[in-house]
Order: C-alpha cells, then structure tokens, then sequence
C-alpha cells in the first residue's frame, strides 16, 4: 500500500498528476492510471491519443467534453474516453478540486478500428464499371458469370473493407444488335431494347448483383447531348480524321453493313468474325476488309461504295499508350494482345457509320450517319458516372471522380472487349482531356462454354439467367459461376457438375461441417460459444493455417489478382481443415484435465465459422450472413485482415444449421431455352 502526498503531484498549468504505476520491485499492469486534481476554474490540456480511457470522478463537479461535445460530471461518475478522440476535463468550482482517477489501455480491436476509419477516409473512391449489357435478349450464364457478377464481388469487397466504391453500368440501347433484334421481333428497336433492358434488371436482382446505379440512355434526358458534346470537343480541337475509305453495302437490303449486319473472315485471325471486332482474336477490322462478308439479312455478298467518315487515328498516341499499358494491372492474354497490336502499329478507327439506328452524328455534312457505339461507350462511362452523381449527390458531378487523384476507375469486361478498353479509350481520353483519371485495372474474362459448346442463341444452346436462377438459390449459382470462372483460359458449365459441386462441396462439406459444429456448442457447452481457455502448440498452428488462408484469399480479391477460382477453393481448404481439426481434437472431449485445451479447440473452431463467413461474403451474401447469426453474432460483419478470436457466451441456433439443399430435382425439372 502506497500514501500519495500532495508534493507527490506534478503542477501541469492549474491541473496536477500522480502516476500510481509502475511500483517499484513489481512487475507493471497491463495499463497506466493517474490520480489527477483539477484546481478551481482550470482543465486539462485538449488532447487525444490511441489508448482508450476511462475517468472514474472521486470528488468535485465539472464538465467533460469530447470532440466538442459537452456533458456535467461530478463524484461518482465514471466517464469512457474512447481511442482518438480529443477531451478535456473542466473544473467548473471557484473553491473546490475536482479529484479523479483516469486509468488507460492499449484497446487493439479499438485500434483495428479506428484505423480501418482512418483507412476509409483515406483510401481512393472507386468506381466499378461492368462492361454496359446489349438489351437483345436476357443475360445468358456466360454474361452472368463474367463481368457483371465479377464488379458486384469486388464492389462487395471492398465495401466490406470500409472503403468507398459504387458499382456502375448503363444499357448498351444504340447498338446494331438491338436493331438487328428487333428487325428479328418486328418491333422497334426503341421497343426492343427497353423490353429486355428491364428483363436484364430483372436478372441482376435475382442474382443479388447490386449495381447502384444503371443508366437507361433510352430514358435519359441528357445522355445523347452529353456524348455528342464529347464528340464535338474531339472534332473542334482537331483530334478526328475525315477521310473517303470503302463501306460494305447490300443492295438487296439496300442497307450499309457493320458490326451486327456483317459477317466474314477476320483479316488477322481468318475466324468467323462480326463487322469491326473480332471476339476470338480481340482485334478490330474495318469492315470492308473482312474476308468474303456476307449479309446477315439475306446471306448475299455485299458490294463496296466509297463513302466519307469520320475516324479517330489512333496511330497518334501509340507512345503514351505503350506508357500506360506497362503501368496498368490487367491479365497477360490482354497485355499480350496490347503489346501485339501496338508492335503491328495501331490502325486508324471508323467512329461513324451510316445507319438509322444510333446516336445522330451532330454535323450537318453527316446527317445519315450515327457514332460507332464503341465510340459512344468511351464517354458512355463518364456520362453514367455524371447520371449516378446527381442520383446520390448534391452539387458535384462526373469529375468527382474521372478527375480526382483520390479516385480510381477499374473496369470489368469479356476478352473480345479487351483492345476497346486498354487502347481505343484511354486514347480518347487522352485527346478529350489529359487530366482525366484513366482506368487503373482491367479485369477480363474468357468465354464460359455451355456443355464444351460455345454459348448459341441462334442454335438454342444457352441457359438464359432467369430461367435457372428461377430454380436454384443465387448464392448457389454465384458459388459454382465463381468456382469455374474463366479467368485466364475458357472453362465449361456442366448441369452434371453444376449438381455434383454442390452436392460435394457445399452440402456434404461446408453445411456438414457447420451444422456439427453448432451441434458441438449446442450439447458440449449448453448453446453457448466457449471462451478460450489453454493454448497448446497445435492450436497456435491452426490459428496461423487461418490467418494464412485470408491473407491469401485477401490478395485474391485484389483487382491485380481477382481470381474467384482461388477465393472459393481457398474456403474449401478452410472448411476441410477446420472440419479435420475438430475431429482430431474431439477426443479430448470429456478429460476434465483437458478442458481448457478442448474449449480452446472449440473457440478456434468457431473463429474458422466466422472467418468463413466474411471471406465468402462478397460471394455468398446471403449464406454468409446466415452463418453470421447461427453463430449468435449481432455486431456488423467487417473484413479482418488477422481474424479476431470468436467471443464467448454468445447463443448458437438452437435447431442447428440447414441452408443448402439438393439441386438434382430443380435441374431435373430445368429445360434449357429454346
């Protein structure tokens, strides 16, 4: 026992201090403590530190305030200061001290939090751009699982990371293959595209893709002037060509052919190719150079007419371009189709084209002509950007985030898309505005095949996205698209495996190993989650094998990464090994001198539930969060880079864990789109 004395107290300007640790010749506590006396009419300096605290008042009355915000204390109150916030402590008396005593700690998950806040404030806003959807029909399983699952995965995760970003996409309303569609319907291609631009919506709810905000152009009152002014600032400055060049033209449709209406040999890679893309090789023609094109209307070989346009010469920014292309993260397929294009020399590209269904070239010399919609789609991005700004903002628009150094644009596409993004649009921004923020990731997928058969409209081999997610839960489908995402080559959907998967993986592993967990805690420990007790060696391996497996699915989440195979199969190897674990260490059940070390196994058991739960949630939302409360967790699911240990005295679920049930009868009754 230690007498403090006044003359003990240190004079800091009318407030004076007393540390009542360390004690000489005993080991110090886990926290520091003061007895501290605020003199009348005086306070403590404003302060703030990373330690949280708590100000216990022994005698006077006051006034405490923390981060401006103001409250009476007097004796018996005790007051919590958390980490970080600044407080001061004042003496409101004219006679009497104002005595108390202050005791502090080092509160890590205090910590963890308020530097994931701080993390927030300071991380880059990111804008997510799905490659915007054509409305000529649904989305097939192959659309679903590439771009438009992939950005609402990222945009998940890095949500749960406390960062900003906002996931964006707009209709594709001006392209040839919606008017080709509806040349196929008989209806308008107005009609055409605004039918399946809400079938399209439709599937992304059903889906739980959370897109914020999906411009519908057809709808949109200032979208076609926004990307005709973007034109006419390209024309005025001097950045286009006009020039005579050859256009295909069908006589017997008496009709100028391009992209949709074309067909032929592509003159780099002699597949079959569409007009102006190819989607096996990436690389773009000119139309008129396609190798023995046809019409796609009557099957007839076109004629060739000379005709003026406008074109965009790319050739131009070929060093800049060789710059940007070093510096940004995209796979290798689609660095090495950069790098080739850029070796043969990039060609000049057509940015108009003579046709009655797109946005009108606002020139008067080209009045029968529209933009070429890969044009359209370069400040296509800006101008969804600007549609989701006034949406959910006041008073900012588009350059909050295209001409901001703290935000970023990452966008997700299928390879056939690959030369648009990585060389035609950062040129376009280049010549429209250096000081735009170009893309700093390019996420691209391979084609899904259906059944090793490329997904067919025309020959009705394709499951259309509402039809299956009609019959099989969205998480399950988002698992199984996830674990055979074609990330670097082209993987095959297969019902057969669709149905085996999940029958293997999810039922028989994950929900087995969950339920008999939750049964553990229910009979073992009464229903309620155990508290750590020992540390053996083997618990410490395990804990590292855990804070092992979210580094690496963290990294695989990354855009640079992104690979969804490694994420889903690195959550199998969690669910195994934890699974594995709680069967070795069950034997201990029942040794009373074991207790500590068994409830210890438990806990750690739980911490691998709960690590699942949010590595998997960016896939499986729903599955994930009916982990979370079968685990009695109330708190808000973050990411944790270093899992944090499972509380005690938590209540389980009761009845158990059921969420996953056989997909054999839904697949039975499923018939693919004809």
């Amino acid at each position: 026992m230690k007498k403090l004395e006044n003359k003990e107290l240190s004079n800091v300007t009318g407030t004076y201090y007393k540390r009542l640790s360390p004690w000489k010749n005993l080991q110090e506590p886990p926290f520091g403590s003061i007895l501290g006396v605020v003199k009348p009419s005086h306070f403590t300096d404003p302060h703030n530190h990373h330690e949280g605290e708590i100000f216990v008042i022994i005698r006077g009355e006051g006034m405490i305030s923390v981060d401006n915000d103001e409250q009476q204390v007097e004796s018996g109150d005790v007051i919590y200061l958390p980490a970080f916030k600044v407080h001061t402590l004042k003496n409101s008396s004219c006679d009497q001290d104002l005595v108390f005593l202050g005791i502090w700690w080092e509160d890590i998950k205090l910590l963890e939090k308020e530097f994931r806040l701080k993390q927030k404030q300071e991380s880059k806003q990111t804008l997510i751009f799905a490659s915007p959807p054509t409305p000529n029909g649904d989305l097939h399983l192959g659309h679903i699982s590439g771009p438009y699952t992939g950005a609402d995965i990222l945009n998940r995760y890095l949500k749960l990371k406390n960062k900003e970003s906002h996931y964006i996409t707009y209709m594709d309303d001006y392209q040839s293959y919606v008017s080709l569609k509806a040349k196929q319907l008989g209806k308008s291609a107005l009609e055409t595209s605004n039918y399946f631009a809400d079938i399209i919506e439709d599937t992304f709810k059903l889906n739980n893709i959370n897109v914020e905000n999906c411009l519908r152009p057809n709808n949109s009152e200032n979208y076609v002037q926004f990307i005709q002014d973007f034109f006419m600032t390209l024309y005025k400055n001097g950045k286009l060509l006009e020039k005579e060049a050859p256009s295909l033209y069908c006589d017997n449709c008496d009709l100028y052919l391009h992209e949709a209406n074309v067909r032929g040999k592509c003159p780099h890679c002699l597949e079959n190719s569409d007009g102006n893309a190819c989607e096996q090789c990436g690389q773009p023609n000119d139309c008129a150079d396609l190798i023995q094109p046809v019409c796609k209307h009557c099957e007839k070989t076109p004629s060739t007419i000379n005709s003026k346009h406008i074109y965009f010469p790319l050739s131009e920014y070929e060093n800049e371009l060789k710059g940007y292309i070093k510096n940004v993260s995209m796979r290798s397929h689609h660095r090495a189709l950069c790098e080739k294009m850029l070796e043969q020399g990039l060609p000049d590209i057509r940015v108009t084209h003579t046709s009655n269904w797109g946005i009108p070239v606002p020139l008067d010399q080209y009045q029968d002509q529209t933009l070429y919609v890969w044009f359209e789609m370069c400040p296509g991005y800006i101008a969804a950007t600007d549609d989701f700004v006034k949406n959910h903002e006041i008073d900012t628009n588009w350059r909050k985030y295209w001409k901001n150094k703290n935000a970023e644009v990452i966008q997700f596409f299928g390879f056939d898309n690959s030369y648009f993004h990585a060389l035609l649009f950062p040129a376009l921004y280049m010549a429209f505005d250096k000081e735009i923020n170009l893309p700093t990731a390019f996420v691209t997928n391979e084609f899904l095949r259906l059944e090793e058969l490329k997904f067919s409209t025309s020959r009705g081999h394709a499951i259309w996205g509402q039809d299956l997610l009609k019959e099989v839960p969205s998480d399950v489908l988002r698992f199984y698209l996830s674990y055979k995402r074609a990330e670097t080559v082209q993987e095959n959907f297969s019902i057969d495996e669709f149905e085996q998967t999940v029958d293997d993986e999810l039922i028989h592993c994950w929900q087995g190993w969950i339920s008999k967990l939750i049964d553990k805690v229910n009979v073992d420990f009464e229903g309620n989650t155990p508290h750590t007790g020992g540390w053996q060696n083997r618990h410490r391996v395990f804990y590292e094998m855990l804070k092992n497996i979210v580094k690496e699915v963290s990294l695989s989440y990354e855009p640079a990464v992104f690979s969804l195979q490694e994420v889903t199969r690195k959550c199998s190897e969690l669910v195994r090994r934890a699974s594995a674990f709680g069967i070795a260490e069950s034997c201990y059940k029942g040794i009373s001198s074991q207790y500590d070390d068994f409830r210890t196994s438990i806990a750690l058991e739980l911490t691998a539930a709960k690590t699942l739960a949010i590595l998997i949630t960016p896939i499986m939302p729903q599955f994930s969060k009916h982990i979370w409360e079968s685990l009695g967790l109330k708190e808000q699911m973050e990411w944790e880079d270093v899992p944090s240990l499972m509380s005690g005295e938590l209540v389980v679920n009761k009845e158990g864990f059921n969420y996953f049930t056989p997909i054999k009868e839904q697949l039975a009754q499923y018939e693919m789109s004809k």
